[in-house]
C-alpha cells in the first residue's frame, strides 16, 4: 500500500514536468477602442508556482485562456539545453 502512494508522487511530478503546472487566470490588460478589448496585452495568472505573467501574440484572436499550463521553473525540474 505504501509503494502506491510513491508511485503516485512520482506520476504527478513526471506529468508536471511534461505539461506544466495549471494556472488560473486573475486578471488581463487589453487595448480598447473605448468599448471593447481588442487585443490582450498581459495576462495575470495564479497557481502552483505562484504568480506568472502571459504575453499573448499581437494578433486579435489571441486571448487569456482562463486555465493555462506553465512549465515547471523549480531548479530540480529545468534542464539546460545544450
Amino acid at each position: 500500500m505504501k509503494i502506491n502512494g510513491a508511485v503516485a508522487v512520482l506520476g504527478i511530478g513526471m506529468v508536471a514536468s511534461q505539461i506544466g503546472t495549471p494556472h488560473l487566470l486573475t486578471t488581463y490588460e487589453c487595448d480598447t477602442d473605448g468599448r471593447k478589448c481588442i487585443r490582450y496585452t498581459q495576462c495575470f495568472y495564479i497557481g502552483m508556482q505562484g504568480w506568472r505573467k502571459f504575453y499573448p501574440g499581437v494578433a486579435p484572436a489571441e486571448d487569456c485562456p482562463g486555465v493555462k499550463f506553465f512549465a515547471l521553473d523549480w531548479p530540480p525540474f529545468t534542464w539546460r539545453k545544450g
